[in-house]
């Protein structure tokens, strides 16, 4: 049966059955970053190494703290962040087109604790920077045909930014799995100090992209959305509300059995 399109409303969801959608309004040329290879790696970052070292990127110091019970409370990690610094690109040899990628990025976050100082509970906020490197043996990764450039500014005032910063790109998922309090003693006159030393594990998703653009079947634009929901007056929303039970229900024991026996 012919689907009729004014009854059909275009809106994201799964297409889950053949032929409950109309045929496309046209062809459409959209311009999008594909993706040509990717690949995931995984990592595990601890605070101390097997020598006993701390990591000071995963540690920090609880300044004018000198013992662990100080520390009344260790929040969650929050406001994690990732910058790349620099990418590197050479070719693998006798594979067209193949590269062996390394990335350097950073990842960042922070950590709230409650310092008890002795007169009151202090909140502070940790923050840290671990710094990271990556290597791909071998990424497809093709350098473009066409040399591609943007312009992002007017004709008085353009910006010109070069595309091929785009190809390599990462997708990061950081979670701290432990949260540690560790004691240090140095030698006097130095005193005791105590860290805050996180184990952190990342998820990194590489990616290799290109610009390129690709022909897709479109029902046209998408419609204007529903208004949104107004603020409602709360004596209105009142009076509608059903009448509660005045009293708690009653617990006995039923009068009579679930069955009978026949």
């Amino acid at each position: 049966m012919a689907i009729n399109p004014k009854d059909f409303i275009p809106r994201p969801g799964f297409v889950n059955k053949q032929g409950c959608l109309p045929d496309p309004d046209e062809l459409c040329c959209i311009q999008v970053p594909k993706i040509f290879d990717q690949c995931l790696i995984k990592r595990c970052l601890k605070p101390v190494d097997e020598m006993g070292n701390l990591n000071l990127e995963l540690c920090k110091e609880l300044t004018g703290v000198t013992d662990p019970s100080q520390v009344k409370k260790i929040g969650c990690c929050r406001n994690f962040d990732v910058d790349i610094t620099s990418v590197s690109k050479s070719c693998v040899k006798g594979e067209e087109g193949y590269k062996r990628v390394t990335v350097n990025f950073t990842v960042t976050f922070k950590v709230d604790v409650l310092v008890d100082t002795g007169t009151t509970c202090e909140p502070r906020t940790l923050e840290y920077t671990v710094n990271q490197t990556i290597t791909v043996p071998k990424f497809y990764c093709p350098d473009p045909i066409a040399e591609v450039s943007i312009s992002k500014g007017n004709l008085c005032n353009p910006e010109i930014e070069d595309a091929d910063e785009r190809m390599i790109k990462l997708e990061v998922i950081a979670d701290c799995l432990r949260s540690e309090l560790i004691k240090v003693d140095y030698p006097e006159p130095d005193p005791d100090k105590v860290f805050l030393c996180i184990t952190l594990g990342l998820f990194i998703i590489v990616k290799c992209e290109l610009l390129v653009q690709l022909l897709i079947p479109c029902f046209g634009y998408c419609p204007i959305p529903d208004e949104c929901p107004g603020e409602q007056d709360p004596c209105i929303e009142f009076m509608n509300r059903d009448v509660p039970d005045f009293y708690p229900p009653q617990k006995m024991d039923s009068l009579f059995p679930d069955y009978i026996e026949e």
